[in-house]
């Protein structure tokens, strides 16, 4: 995310349409970052599962071993 890839070089307020076109690439590349903002808090969040899953199973397999060993 630079100001090259979000399209935001070049910036000029000299008069009022310039204004106006600036004001629009800004309004596009603050859609473009509140986007990858949520693609990533996706991403994080299939994360946190995918972490939360794995500590279930091996609370339940430690436990599961220890059961074994338990009747061993």
């Amino acid at each position: 995310m630079s100001s090259y890839g979000l399209r935001i070089t070049g910036l000029d307020v000299s008069s009022s349409l310039a204004a106006k076109n600036s004001v629009t690439m800004l309004d596009n590349a603050l859609n473009r970052v509140s986007d990858e903002r949520s693609r990533i808090g996706s991403l994080q969040n299939r994360l946190d599962v995918n972490i939360s899953n794995s500590e279930t199973y091996k609370m339940n397999l430690e436990r599961a071993l220890a059961q074994e060993g338990d009747t061993a």
